[in-house]
């Protein structure tokens, strides 16, 4: 059998010491042993070396000895025969040896003499070389010729790199590109590269020196297999690698092993260790430090892939039934131990080893000594040691049987068993909440309320959380006794004494609750409006408006749009806290629907039209007028937060106080914010009529009968009985609060329904929320609810509260189907068409709200409209568009689209209008469209005049030519670092715009343009950055774009920007 002359290359596992699985054994190619991570094959070029580097494969024929035996014998067996063969073979071997001559001397055997490339030692890596090619050299001067290794890099020039500066160059087919980047010291360096689709990169690296094939500190492969993508238009992909460079002068060079001409870009940043990964991060079996696999005792490799096989029985004895048997004089798990010792070999320091066991000391007990002997039981939360229990963290007693309160009950409260027992006037779950401050100021009696907690019940002539507020006594002597600024009737607290109840300052609207009283219950199917419009029936609840002569006929019950009505509810207070009566709220005067007057309490009901921001105006005597602008989405209840009249000019100061920017270092946005779960009825509930069943998610009981001779089944579910409450499960801190966290305030508003609750800084603080499925006024809420959540916390450290608000639905009452006695049929199904809800008998409810919608053209046919339209006005289906480029909805529900050089406006019943005409010249740049939540007027960018424009008129009279003024921005472009700012503390008017982009309008009067002008940040709201997600945007000619980013403590950071 012949042996071949290629060595193989022996696995690098064989030289750790440790025995190897045979099927595990993997033979591994030389080239792995030049880097660190998998490479490709480079190619070879012709370089000047010493010839001693070479070593030549043996030959793959080796010729067998032959023994000739010459046996003399008489003369007659030797002839002229033997003598011609001796000669032949004489001949035959003496051509063969100067064949091997002429061949050793020929040029190709000098040529490879002098080839100082690496040593192959794999016969398929001999062959492939032979086929290799020398590719071409680039001309350019930054390229790099591997035949110039000798050349010194000081009489060499290369580009400067600096660290996080991004650096773009093209490298020729088969080619070099070096740069020099100076380290100032020894550090992790990060090299991203943008390589296009197909590219194969080599980066050599080498300190002081010039990097060759064979010579570098460094090489990574880089290829754009696997890479991230970056931009697929361009078809660009990022690669990165991690390298530690010492202090010194590197060169780093770039090969491109292709046949095309490479566009790439690169930039280097500094990282620490937390960075470097581990290939296939160690398969789990090892730790990864500075990049490299520390691997655990049973594996290998440098991802630790492999498993080391075990040695059985350690050699002494024999694997049987999953155990190890040992030979004679050997013991132990692994048979490890000779018979005379101990596997603990000090018996954990209480014992000694004798004959092969631990003789323990007194006290201590075990196998090795490791137990000490105590009689007493300190259960599962604590641990005997020196004779006593030590208890686990919260737990305390002779035996850890007692379980520990928080430090902060022994200040209001006892513990008893790990619960606080509050003294009087204490609440909270750790005492610490107070509920009869200062003992109700002796005004009143601290006594406990519907909840179990302690609350003032203040005497006859005090008022206030504290019973510190005193009240007016005398009513008819004109002198204001209580010292509240009110002199007798203009105070609410005489609004009950005879004197004064006809006052004009305390009329006051009539409770709700009693108006309905007098009233039938509306229809299962009743509309919004239909259950809300008993606030403006009554004319006690609504002053200021005609009477009522009909429903359908009357000019004031047209100024309600019935599809859109909403109710605004909340309270009016004084200084003190307390409610006023007979404070008189309304809406803009040009809506003609009246005014109300609060109530005994302070709460108002107002009915108005929703879509958008509603400014509400209070007024009373002797108090200052007041106006609130809420946003009213369509047919809600909305609970404003309580509106305080002031006696004196303190708007001024509220301003200032709003004004202030409110940061708190304590508070962290991403961890700190509530976990809000409802549990309302999904549409996949129910549909199994033919079985009981129990629905957890949203706790629903199901009984199921089968009627006898038919596969008709009676159901019913729990959820319909009048007991049944929705519920809002919330966990309001994650389990690691700040120490600085004082309190959590909750707020819950449902059907204008307005719950709150406080509670103590705690970590995991969890509370369910159980709703009646009914509104404020006790109507029953058919269908899905919307719940707001407001959750604040509150910092020692912090002036203001921290409020985060979420929504979610809660499930109301199910219509009835069958009027079986709370039972239905399965077959029997009902729709609440004002809901959009299909209830099935069976359970199942089909919510159509929350299925895909339908696509349908409100206007344009699909051809062009010519530039100049003269009749563009009609029926919004048979219109036509030229480019529409921008729209905008208002409140009523009227869409307004930018068609080119028209601005048109859809109303609600189809027929479409020109609202503005621009000149076409104007148009050259996109604008935008947006419509201001309070006036309903059209605000409309102009990129072109540098301006936000408002129109005059939306009206279908107006003019559409010149029906537009301007309300911010001069016409002049802002410039950057303009001297002036470009007029930011001036008026609009005179501020200068670059490219004005998506004017938004807020609630108040002023609005908020994103533009290139320095605008002070206090003013402005930035997108919010997060780390780890990538963050795409344009930015205009000479513009600015700004985020904002919250650093919650020192760190290094990486921003990786590709710019096209």
């Amino acid at each position: 059998m012949k042996n071949s002359s290629a060595k193989k290359v022996q696995d690098h596992h064989s030289g750790v010491g440790y025995p190897h699985c045979e099927e595990d054994h993997i033979n591994h190619n030389a080239d792995r042993y030049h880097v660190t991570y998998p490479t490709s094959t480079i190619p070879n070029r012709s370089c000047s070396s010493s010839s001693s580097m070479l070593r030549r494969p043996l030959s793959t024929n080796q010729f067998a000895h032959s023994h000739f035996q010459l046996r003399k014998s008489n003369s007659r067996q030797c002839s002229w025969k033997c003598t011609a063969l001796a000669f032949i073979f004489v001949t035959v071997a003496l051509t063969a040896a100067l064949a091997f001559f002429l061949i050793l001397l020929s040029p190709s055997w000098q040529q490879d003499a002098n080839h100082a490339c690496p040593l192959v030692e794999d016969v398929d890596l001999v062959v492939e070389s032979t086929k290799a090619k020398a590719p071409a050299v680039t001309e350019s001067p930054s390229s790099f010729k591997p035949s110039s290794a000798s050349l010194s890099p000081s009489i060499l020039s290369f580009t400067e790199l600096v660290l996080g500066r991004r650096t773009e160059f093209q490298v020729a087919p088969y080619s070099h590109w070096i740069v020099q980047m100076r380290q100032k010291g020894p550090s992790l360096v990060r090299f991203n590269y943008t390589l296009p689709l197909g590219a194969r990169l080599g980066v050599f690296g080498r300190r002081n020196q010039l990097p060759t094939h064979t010579r570098y500190s460094f090489l990574e492969i880089l290829t754009t297999d696997g890479a991230k993508v970056l931009r697929t238009e361009k078809r660009l992909y990022s690669v990165e690698f991690i390298q530690f460079l010492e202090r010194g002068l590197w060169y780093i060079s770039a090969y491109n092993d292709g046949d095309q001409m490479l566009d790439v870009s690169f930039v280097t940043q500094s990282t620490d260790e937390s960075s470097l990964t581990c290939p296939y991060d160690c398969h789990g079996h090892g730790r990864c430090v500075m990049g490299n696999c520390v691997c655990s005792p049973d594996f290998a490799g440098d991802s630790c892939a492999y498993r080391i096989c075990p040695v059985l029985c350690s050699n002494r004895g024999e694997y049987i039934g999953g155990e190890c048997v040992c030979s004679p004089g050997w013991k132990g798990k692994e048979c490890q131990l000779r018979e005379y010792e101990c596997e603990k070999i000090d018996c954990n320091g209480h014992g000694e080893c004798l004959e092969g066991s631990c003789r323990c000391f007194p006290g201590y007990k075990g196998s090795h000594c490791q137990t000490e002997k105590c009689d007493l039981d300190c259960g599962f939360q604590g641990h005997c040691e020196n004779g006593q229990c030590l208890c686990s963290a919260g737990w305390s007693g002779a035996k850890c049987d007692q379980k520990l309160c928080d430090p902060r009950c022994k200040d209001n409260g006892q513990c008893r068993n790990g619960t606080c027992l509050c003294i009087q006037g204490w609440n909270g779950k750790h005492c610490t909440l107070e509920g009869c401050p200062k003992n109700c100021n002796n005004h009143g009696e601290c006594v406990t309320g519907e909840d179990e907690e302690w609350m003032c019940f203040c005497d006859q002539h005090w008022d206030g959380q504290d019973c510190s507020v005193p009240l007016e006594r005398k009513c008819d002597d004109n002198i204001d006794n209580d010292n509240d600024g009110l002199i007798d009737c203009s105070d609410s607290e005489c609004c009950l004494a005879e004197k004064c109840r006809n006052h004009t300052l305390c009329q006051k609207s009539a409770d709700p609750l009693d108006i309905l009283l007098r009233k039938q219950p509306p229809a299962i199917t009743a509309s919004f409006f239909e259950r809300m419009q008993f606030l403006i029936e009554e004319e006690s609840l609504r002053n200021g408006s005609p009477r009522k002569i009909a429903i359908n006929g009357s000019m004031f019950w047209n100024r309600y749009k019935k599809s859109r009505t909403s109710v605004i509810r909340g309270q009016v207070v004084g200084p003190s806290g307390s409610g006023i009566v007979g404070v008189r709220v309304g809406i803009d005067p040009a809506s003609k629907t009246g005014s109300i007057l609060t109530q005994e309490s302070g709460w108002f009901d107002l009915l108005v039209n929703g879509g958008g921001a509603v400014k509400l105006h209070f007024q009373r005597e002797p108090f200052l007028p007041q106006s609130v602008t809420v946003m009213v989405p369509w047919n809600e209840i909305v609970v404003v937060d309580k509106v305080t009249l002031q006696l004196q000019d303190r708007k001024k100061k509220l301003q200032e106080e709003d004004s202030k920017t409110v940061t708190c270092p304590d508070h962290d946005y991403d961890t700190m914010k509530p976990v809000v779960l409802a549990t309302w009825k999904h549409g996949f509930q129910g549909g199994c009529p033919e079985r009981s069943s129990v629905l957890a998610e949203s706790q629903v009981i199901q009984e199921s009968l089968l009627i006898p001779g038919t596969d008709l089944h009676l159901v019913y579910h729990s959820s319909r009985a009048g007991g049944y409450l929705s519920t809002i499960q919330l966990q309001l801190t994650p389990d690691s609060i700040p120490a600085d966290l004082v309190l959590i305030h909750l707020r819950i508003s449902i059907e204008g329904i307005l719950f709150e609750k406080l509670f103590e800084a705690d970590p995991a603080v969890k509370y369910t929320y159980a709703w009646n499925r009914r509104n404020v006024y006790r109507q029953k809420v058919y269908g899905v609810a919307t719940a707001t959540v407001y959750v604040g916390y509150e910092y020692r450290s912090c002036p203001k509260i921290i409020w985060e608000v979420q929504t979610t639905q809660v499930s109301g009452h199910d219509m009835s189907v069958s009027d079986i006695g709370g039972w239905n049929l399965d077959i029997h199904h009902k729709y609440n068409f004002h809901e959009g809800i299909l209830q099935k008998g069976d359970g199942n409810n089909i919510y159509l709200k929350n299925k895909p919608k339908l696509l349908l053209t409100t206007m344009g046919d699909g051809q062009q409209r010519p530039l100049q339209c003269q009749r563009c006005n009609g029926l919004a289906k048979t219109q036509r568009l030229l480019a529409p480029v921008a729209l905008a909805s208002g409140p009523d529900g009227t869409i307004y689209v930018g068609d080119f050089n028209l601005i048109r406006k859809i109303t609600p019943d189809g027929q479409v209008t020109t609202v503005v005409e621009l000149s076409p010249a104007q148009v050259s740049y996109s604008y935008h469209l947006t419509v201001g939540p309070v006036d309903g007027h059209l605000y409309i960018s102009d990129p072109e005049q540098h301006q936000i424009l408002r129109t005059i008129s939306i009206a279908e009279s107006a003019s559409s030519k010149n029906n537009t003024e301007a309300v911010v921005g001069s016409g002049e472009k802002c410039l950057p670092r303009d001297k002036d700012q470009c007029g930011d503390g001036r008026s609009a008017k005179d501020a200068r715009l670059a490219y004005p982009k998506a004017p938004a309008v807020t609630e108040s009067p002023s609005s908020f343009k994103p533009s290139s002008a320095s605008l002070s940040p206090s003013i402005l709201s930035f997108t919010e950055l997060v780390l780890g997600r990538r963050t795409e945007f344009q930015v205009a000619p000479y513009s600015h774009w700004i985020v904002q980013m919250r650093q919650k403590g020192p760190s290094l950071v990486r921003f990786t920007s590709p710019i096209s």
